[in-house]
């Protein structure tokens, strides 16, 4: 059996694409975020029922895709109502989106390692909170012209070489 510790460092770990998948069920921020919430309660309570050796992300979105029923079930008095099998053909497809997106991230992190540290530093400075063209133009003293066509060239080279790290099972139909 798996240390406490362990367990919830896996139920940590996941909470970005649970709340992901919450969120694509729900459509509601609020309520992704309660169910969030009671889905990790319900994971704390189970943690004894995990079997060592199965999947860990597979049994905790059947959890969240749980918790999501509950949630419709309660909201039932409202006019929009998701039918179930309606809500079990999205959350198929959110759980296959969750692990594109994730296998995305993995490819952007090592292009972004893998890219000269200039040009790095360009994107970063771009995409910082509160970056822009014409702030980063002007510390770089440039024309914004240019630092947006470099830009530009520098995302499609990311992109390339995203799409190069991945698999055609991990790129989907996105």
């Amino acid at each position: 059996m798996q240390s406490i510790e362990t367990y919830f460092q896996r139920v940590i770990g996941l909470q970005r694409q649970l709340y992901a998948y919450i969120l694509t069920l729900l459509a509601d921020t609020e309520a992704a975020d309660d169910v969030l919430q009671e889905t990790n309660l319900v994971l704390c309570r189970k943690m004894a029922e995990f079997a060592e050796g199965a999947s860990f992300e597979a049994w905790a979105f059947r959890i969240a895709r749980i918790q999501c029923l509950a949630y419709w079930k309660f909201r039932s008095r409202d006019r929009l109502i998701l039918d179930e099998v309606v809500l079990s053909a999205v959350s198929s497809r959110a759980e296959a989106r969750v692990g594109e997106l994730d296998a995305r991230m993995r490819a952007l992190r090592k292009c972004l390692a893998d890219m000269p540290s200039a040009q790095r530093e360009l994107l970063e400075g771009r995409y910082e909170a509160g970056g822009s063209v014409k702030k980063l133009a002007a510390q770089l003293g440039r024309a914004e012209p240019w630092l947006s066509r470099k830009l530009y060239r520098l995302r499609v080279s990311l992109l390339d070489c995203i799409r190069a790290r991945l698999t055609p099972q991990e790129v989907g139909t996105a």
